[in-house]
């Protein structure tokens, strides 16, 4: 037997079609964990979108102890999100413009794969920091780009129809703290279980 999970990541070049990710995989009930008391670990990895997506699926397996599978789901979406936000805009140094006019032309693809390849980002790597306990769960992520001004980042409120820009209003939404370092180059994610909220 297998689960399929179909999901929506958006669309892409000038035609606007809509992009859907396929993922199969054996259902494997973790007879552990009920077990899991706390958590935490810590990854460095390199600017590829598979990566990120590994990376996300690892850090949200054990959420099942302590939150519903909605939420242990929209937890993941968040992190798959930042995570590529770290890629993209912090190690590559995408602008928000520069990605607008490359989805346009339908050169999304080739304007990542040209600054993963360029001497001065090849070899950035995004640093992530997990903890699960029993009062919350916790994530840093940090790139090793020049950072951002997540000051107007936050102010701006993202149209609807956008298909890119909304990362950090989701995490806003969705954790009870989002934090940035004064450069912008790293988040700290916070959610505390329901029965530790205050």
């Amino acid at each position: 037997d297998l689960v399929v999970r179909l999901e929506r990541i958006g669309a892409i070049g000038a035609d606007s079609e809509t992009v859907v990710l396929g993922k199969a995989s054996r259902h494997l009930e973790d007879v552990l964990l009920p077990a899991i008391l706390s958590e935490r670990g810590r990854y460095s990895i390199e600017n590829f979108f598979s990566f990120s997506e590994l990376v996300h699926q690892r850090l949200t397996r054990s959420l099942g102890r302590y939150f519903g599978a909605e939420t242990s789901d929209d937890i993941g979406l968040v992190l798959r999100e930042m995570l590529i936000n770290a890629i993209e805009h912090g190690n590559l140094e995408i602008t928000y413009d520069e990605k607008t006019v490359a989805m346009t032309e339908d050169r999304y693809l080739a304007l990542i794969e040209q600054r993963r390849k360029a001497r001065e980002y090849a070899a950035r790597k995004i640093n992530v920091r997990y903890r699960l306990s029993g009062e919350a769960v916790e994530y840093e992520i940090e790139d090793q780009g020049t950072g951002f001004d997540h000051q107007t980042q936050l102010a701006r409120r993202p149209a609807a129809t956008e298909s890119h820009g909304r990362g950090i209003h989701i995490a806003r939404n969705f954790f009870d703290r989002v934090e940035y370092n004064e450069k912008g180059n790293c988040v700290k994610l916070r959610k505390a279980l329901a029965s530790r909220r205050i």
